[in-house]
């Protein structure tokens, strides 16, 4: 990349992975956020406790499934350039699980705005990745 900043904190031993289960990284962050899901808080809420339920069991399946590895060219935005400091203040909290298995993986990333055409103060403050789904580098159709 050639980015001022390095993302990744190290490199996957299978470089180019066919399945998921070829690729620790991968399987781990999807572990993080089953754990994720499965931890947090409901908030005393019916509604999102059975999302949260339905998250769960889809990843679960998903891991299961040992799916595709099918990595897009990695993408960055302006955003992106907080990355790093963003998974340095995560290490110290409670989903320091989720910041260094996301960070193992972050230079494989394809960053995008989701908006054909981007609102105006939007394009330095927002962007999202797809980690599984049909975008995804997780290839899976749920």
């Amino acid at each position: 990349m050639s980015d001022p900043y390095h993302l990744g904190a190290a490199a996957d031993l299978t470089p180019v992975p066919e399945r998921l289960h070829d690729s620790p990284s991968w399987v781990y962050l999807l572990r993080e956020f089953e754990r994720h899901y499965r931890l947090g808080s409901d908030g005393g809420s019916r509604a999102i406790r059975a999302h949260r339920k339905k998250v769960r069991e889809t990843l679960t399946g998903v891991i299961d499934a040992n799916p595709e590895i099918s990595l897009r060219a990695p993408a960055t935005c302006p955003v992106t350039a907080h990355l790093p400091r963003a998974f340095d203040l995560g290490k110290d909290g409670g989903l320091r699980g989720m910041a260094r298995a996301l960070e193992r993986v972050s230079d494989r990333l394809t960053w995008e705005y989701g908006y054909q055409k981007v609102p105006r103060g939007l394009e330095k403050k927002y962007a999202y990745c797809e980690i599984a789904g049909p975008q995804g580098p997780v290839k899976s159709d749920r």
